[in-house]
C-alpha cells in the first residue's frame, strides 16, 4: 500500500517550489473529479498531492485590458455556467458547462482539470478551441503562453512541462456580430459523457455573407479538433441549405472516430455532420 502525502500551499510559487513538483513525484490537485478515480484505481500512484484551491492566482473570472478575459485554471465548472462576463460574451462555454457532469460533478470540477486531463471527449475543450483561448503555463522561473490547439498533443497527452501548473487561460475580445455554440450529443439527455460534440463560432457581415467561421468536434479524434476544411468551405458564403448541407458533409469528412460499446464510428460520422447543420441553422442558417 502507498503512502500519499497531502499539501495546501497558499500561494503558486510555493505550490512550484514543492519537491514532489521538482522530482516528478507530485500530482496537483484542484476539483479531483478525474484525479482521485485514476489514484483509487491505482492508475497513477503519486508520492504527494498539492491542493491548489486555496491559491489566489488561481481563482475568479476577470475582464482584462484588451475586453477579452482571464479565467483561474481553479474556477469550478458550476463557476464557468454562472458566470455573467462568460454568459455575455462566451456563452458556448456556459452552455458545455451546464452539460457537464451532474451538478456534484461541476460544483467540484474546474476547467484546468477538463483541460489538462486531454479527453477528446471533454466538454469544455471545443468551446475554448472556437475562441481561439491561450493557456498560461506558470513554472517556478517562466511563464508561457501557449495555444489550446497546440496543447493538446493525445489523449491525456499535453504540452504541459512536468514542472508546470495551468494557471490561467485567456479568452480575446471577439469581433462583433460572432456568434457561437455549443451542441452535445449522447445517448443519455442528461450526466452523460459526449458521444459527439460540436462547436462553432461564426462571424458575418450585415449581407449574410460568412466572414469567418471555427469548428471544433468533440470525441471522434484522439483529441479535440478543428474542423479546418469545414469552416473554410463556409467562408464568403451564405448559409442557405446547399452550404448547409455541404459543410455538414465536409465536417464529417474531418472527423476520425471510433466503434466502441456506446457507438459505431459511422453513427459518430453521421452524428458530425448533423449536429454541425443544426449549430449553423442556429446562428443563423435557413430552413
Amino acid at each position: 500500500m502507498f503512502q500519499l502525502a497531502y499539501y495546501e500551499p497558499q500561494t503558486l510559487k510555493e505550490a512550484l517550489q514543492m519537491d514532489g513538483v521538482k522530482k516528478g513525484t507530485g500530482k496537483f490537485l484542484a476539483g479531483g473529479t478525474d484525479l482521485l478515480v485514476q489514484i483509487k484505481r491505482r492508475k497513477i500512484e503519486p508520492q504527494e498531492l498539492i491542493n491548489l484551491k486555496a491559491i489566489p492566482e488561481l481563482k475568479g473570472v476577470q475582464e482584462t485590458g484588451d475586453g477579452g478575459i482571464r479565467i483561474g485554471a481553479a474556477v469550478t465548472v458550476k463557476g464557468i455556467m454562472e458566470s455573467s462576463l462568460i454568459l455575455a460574451g462566451y456563452p458556448a462555454m456556459a452552455q458545455a458547462a451546464k452539460e457537464l457532469g451532474t451538478p456534484q460533478v461541476r460544483n467540484r470540477a474546474t476547467i484546468g482539470g477538463n483541460i489538462v486531463n486531454a479527453s477528446p471527449a471533454a466538454d469544455l475543450v471545443g468551446p475554448l478551441l472556437v475562441y481561439d483561448a491561450i493557456l498560461l503555463l506558470t513554472s517556478e522561473s517562466v511563464q508561457r503562453r501557449v495555444k489550446i490547439e497546440d496543447f493538446l498533443l493525445g489523449p491525456s497527452q499535453t504540452a504541459l512541462g512536468k514542472e508546470e501548473v495551468l494557471e490561467a487561460i485567456e479568452l480575446p475580445a471577439l469581433p462583433a456580430g460572432t456568434g457561437a455554440v455549443y451542441l452535445k450529443h449522447g445517448l443519455r439527455k442528461t450526466h452523460e459523457i459526449a458521444l459527439v460534440g460540436v462547436s462553432i463560432a461564426l462571424r458575418s457581415d450585415g449581407q449574410g455573407v460568412i466572414e469567418d467561421c471555427r469548428i471544433a468536434l468533440t470525441a471522434v479524434a484522439p483529441k479535440v479538433i478543428r474542423a479546418r476544411e469545414a469552416e473554410d468551405a463556409l467562408k464568403g458564403c451564405h448559409l442557405d441549405d446547399e452550404t448547409l448541407s455541404r459543410v455538414a458533409h465536409i465536417a464529417e469528412a474531418n472527423c476520425l472516430p471510433i466503434s466502441d460499446v456506446r457507438a459505431s464510428a459511422d453513427y459518430r460520422r453521421q452524428m458530425v455532420g448533423v449536429l454541425t447543420k443544426r449549430g449553423l441553422l442556429s446562428l443563423g442558417g435557413s430552413n
